[in-house]
């Protein structure tokens, strides 16, 4: 009886994860990520770290590795320091960036990728810049799905802004949904007939 609930236990758990392989990003779909982030600003800013909300991404998956994200958010804190302490500060930041998901797993469960490319930081009032500052970015993150369309995501994000130097980092957490692309066919289960017969004894 314990043999048989070993290898019912094995038998499904391998049943699980035959059952994802084919998840995980797809040529072709577009993948929409609404989700929240924390920005932690430069010292040099003297702008108190805070909570970006709401964050949307939306992207477009040339193939299994390769897709172009455009992202947007929006924020409110204030400034700590100096004769503009309190003061209350609004901010929106755009990103526009290529993404490379690392997908050569057997089983596409989890999905991590590195993305790269420009932005624009909105802060109002700014003390010491224009409003408008350029920024080069580049993120790590990871995708977990828990089905062919749905997927758990959470990345860090450098940003570097051209005018003065200054980097910020973000922590971003978000649900992905894929719409549309090429789902891969996928074999029967090698695994089913294993977990049935499991059950049987």
């Amino acid at each position: 009886m314990k043999k048989g609930i070993v290898i019912l236990a094995v038998a499904s758990g391998l049943t699980f994860l035959a059952s994802h392989a084919c998840a995980g990003n797809r040529a072709g779909a577009v993948t929409f990520t609404p989700g929240i982030g924390y920005d932690f600003f430069a010292s040099k800013r003297n702008i108190r770290n805070t909570t970006v909300i709401p964050e949307i991404a939306l992207a477009y998956n040339f193939d299994e590795h390769w897709g172009l994200e455009g992202a947007w958010g929006t924020f409110g804190t204030s400034y700590h320091g100096g004769v503009a302490a309190n003061q209350s500060v609004k901010g929106d930041l755009y990103t526009l960036a290529g993404i490379y998901h690392i997908n050569q797993f057997n089983y596409h469960i989890v999905e991590p990728y590195v993305a790269a490319g420009l932005g624009v930081l909105y802060l109002n009032p700014n003390r010491s810049n224009a409003n408008n500052l350029a920024n080069l970015n580049a993120a790590l993150g990871t995708q977990v799905f828990f089905s062919d369309s749905i997927a758990f995501r959470s990345e860090v994000r450098d940003l570097y802004t051209l005018s003065g130097g200054v980097n910020d980092v973000m922590l971003n957490f978000g649900v992905s949904f894929l719409i549309g692309g090429n789902t891969p066919v996928t074999e029967p289960s090698p695994y089913k007939q294993l977990s049935d017969s499991a059950v049987s004894q």
